[in-house]
């Protein structure tokens, strides 16, 4: 069943964009009356979504009445309507609706189902948006075979790297920068999106603070090696999926391997995890020098300067942190 104007004009008030196969032309329509319901409509499911529950299923079946009410509406006035007005001379054209394509069928699949469940069917919309095309799942290749790799080729190993899902969104790795004969090692546990853009570790203000918080302690940011947990950064610089901290591991392996730091200090959360395989709060692992095998240097865990800028609180436990940290080199 074709899609009319005025239900394209409702999914685009909603948000939802619907594409449309260009070599179909598309009657034009006067401003209607139900553009004022559909503004009230999208007005109560946005007072739904964000009154901090869930509406009263009543509403729910009232909004789903008026909507599927609505929408009965719109399909008379297409049929009403199936010719668009000639503008500047031209021959008014008709549209069959045997010419609809693929694309007008799903539109009109989609406003069945919000007719069912406004609310949950634009969350599910919204959500997908915001994650992207959806592909296939990748199956995770083990990374191995790192033994013989020198820096360079190490890093051309991590740039050609399929061996989880997120190589399909990247723009660039991000695989480290300093002095690789350094005795300190950071490691961060993601790449931000402007360290992604400028394809190192700890850049922008999160970069600043730190560098400024190695200074209060004495110690030159060019004699420290930095580098990530994660040689890519995850979709809305999430948190990683167990699996691709996992295949991402033995790179940072790798990189310990090649620098053999006299100590490794763990920023955020997700990379203490998986270096330290620990459940305990970071209040609860701060100010301890750990050992993980194959780990010669003691590791330091602590918070991340990107989270700092969010909890300035921390800055002074951090900057105890790294008073702790520099005292385990000294010794």
């Amino acid at each position: 069943m074709p899609v009319s104007q005025q239900q394209i004009e409702y999914l685009n008030e909603m948000g939802i964009p619907v594409w449309i196969s260009r070599e179909l032309e598309m009657p034009d329509f006067p401003e209607q009356s139900s553009n004022a319901q559909l503004a009230d409509l999208s007005q109560a499911e946005s007072a739904n979504d964000h009154g901090g529950g869930r509406a009263p299923a009543s509403s729910q079946r009232s909004t789903g009445s008026q909507i599927s009410s609505l929408a009965a509406d719109l399909q008379s006035e297409e049929s009403s309507h199936s010719v668009r007005p000639a503008q500047n001379g031209e021959a008014a054209k008709s549209v069959s609706p045997k010419s609809a394509g693929p694309g007008l069928h799903a539109a009109d699949d989609l406003i069945h189902d919000l007719q069912q469940n406004p609310s949950a069917k634009i969350a599910e919309i919204a959500a997908s948006l915001d994650e992207g095309p959806v592909a296939a799942p990748v199956s995770l290749v083990p990374v191995s075979d790192l033994k013989a790799l020198g820096w360079a080729d190490l890093q051309q190993k991590v740039d050609a790297c399929t061996a989880c899902d997120l190589y399909r969104q990247r723009q660039h790795t991000v695989f480290g920068k300093g002095n690789t004969q350094a005795q300190w090692m950071i490691v961060g546990d993601i790449p931000r999106l402007e360290d992604e853009w400028q394809q190192q570790p700890f850049t922008g203000e999160s970069g600043e603070l730190l560098n400024a918080m190695l200074a209060s302690i004495g110690l030159d940011s060019n004699l420290v090696y930095m580098t990530n947990l994660m040689k890519c950064r995850p979709p809305l610089d999430r948190s990683p999926e167990p699996e691709q901290a996992t295949s991402c591991y033995s790179y940072l392996q790798r990189q310990i391997e090649l620098l053999n730091p006299a100590l490794v200090i763990l920023m955020g959360r997700d990379v203490v995890t998986q270096v330290l395989g620990a459940s305990q709060s970071m209040s609860g692992l701060r100010l301890q020098a750990h050992q993980r095998e194959g780990i010669v240097a003691p590791i330091i865990a602590t918070y991340h300067p990107s989270y700092l800028l969010k909890q300035p609180r921390l800055k002074a436990k951090v900057w105890q942190d790294l008073v702790f940290a520099k005292k385990q080199v000294m010794t």
